[in-house]
């Protein structure tokens, strides 16, 4: 995805689909825009429960200038009543710039289900938009296990909570486990907004360098 006219990686609507890259995501790059209408990959299933798979890619230098853009992540989105497994990625320099809406640099989760295990989120910005954020947010009704990642970097608006991680309203984690949370800026490395009650593991995590916890 780093020659004119080419379009993002949008997942077919109508099956399940895991995409795996042969070399590695030293290896295997999904490279954006600087002027792009949406994300660099678009997870949406309309099927409930239906499995969506990403493993072994760098998803870098995307930057979604866009302000009809509501949900959008500068490096992936994953939509509504999709279960994603996003592994062993790099997501990088990605930058949600004038979006509307809920967004944020690196991805946005907006499923139903899945996991983001393995993977180095790191330099992506949520720019302008006073609710982006700069790594990973994760909205409603999303039911997600992040687990042995790297989130690292990151930057949020001036004056908002979160530049690593944020947990929308209403948001089941299964677990937040055995991540590195380091030198995310402005903002917190990890916030989280009325999460349902005894829904979350948060274990084994290392935070430092962040403007706060």
């Amino acid at each position: 995805y780093d020659q004119p006219g080419e379009v993002p990686v949008v997942f077919p609507q109508d099956r399940k689909l895991t995409i795996v890259s042969e070399d590695g995501p030293f290896e295997t790059e999904l490279v954006g825009t600087l002027s792009a209408s949406g994300s660099i990959v678009v997870m949406h299933a309309p099927n409930p429960g239906d499995t969506l798979t990403i493993i072994g890619f760098t998803i870098r230098d995307n930057v979604v200038d866009n302000p009809g853009c509501d949900f959008c992540g500068g490096g992936i989105t994953v939509g509504d009543l999709t279960v994603a497994k996003i592994l062993n990625c790099i997501v990088r320099d990605n930058t949600a710039l004038g979006t509307s809406g809920q967004s944020a640099g690196g991805i946005l989760f907006k499923g139903s289900g899945g996991i983001i295990a393995n993977n180095w989120i790191s330099a992506n910005d949520g720019l302008l938009d006073p609710t982006a954020v700069g790594g990973i947010i994760v909205t409603p009704s999303a039911n997600v296990a992040i687990v042995n990642n790297t989130i690292a970097h990151n930057t949020g608006p001036d004056g908002t909570a979160t530049a690593g991680v944020h947990i929308e309203d209403a948001t089941s984690i299964d677990m937040f486990d055995n991540n590195i949370v380091a030198f995310n800026a402005p903002g917190s490395g990890l916030s989280a907004t009325s999460v349902l009650p005894g829904s979350e593991s948060t274990i084994n995590n290392l935070y430092f360098g962040n403007d706060a916890v």
